[in-house]
């Protein structure tokens, strides 16, 4: 019984995402017109834990590094392509000193 609620939980996620993309598609606006509308930005996630004080950054379209005090770990994979909102953070000091420290307001993951 709880594989089967399990089951139908998952196809009613997969299903609800489908349906969503295809209304997108059906009214013309792309993942892209629709997230910069909402004021998300485009990031990937980059991975400086080598590098002394470091860990993983998102870095903007334009090349801007944030350093982002929030970060979940669930994110936490080097290229992965993700929208994000941030606020900035005054009076906060870095060791990695790689860019803007910020803090996420929202995340989520790009399609392409």
């Amino acid at each position: 019984m709880m594989k089967r609620n399990l089951f139908l939980a998952i196809l009613f996620v997969v299903a609800s995402c489908k349906n969503h993309s295809a209304k997108m598609e059906e009214s013309g606006i792309s993942e892209s017109e629709s997230m910069l509308k909402a004021k998300f930005l485009p990031a990937t996630i980059v991975d400086k834990t080598g590098l002394d004080g470091c860990g993983f950054l998102a870095v903007l379209a334009d090349g801007t590094n944030l350093e982002i005090q929030n970060f979940p770990d669930s994110v936490k994979k080097d290229q992965l392509k993700v929208w994000i909102t941030y606020t900035p953070v005054t009076g906060a000091m870095s060791i990695c000193m790689a860019g803007k420290i910020v803090k996420l307001t929202d995340l989520k993951l790009r399609s392409k």
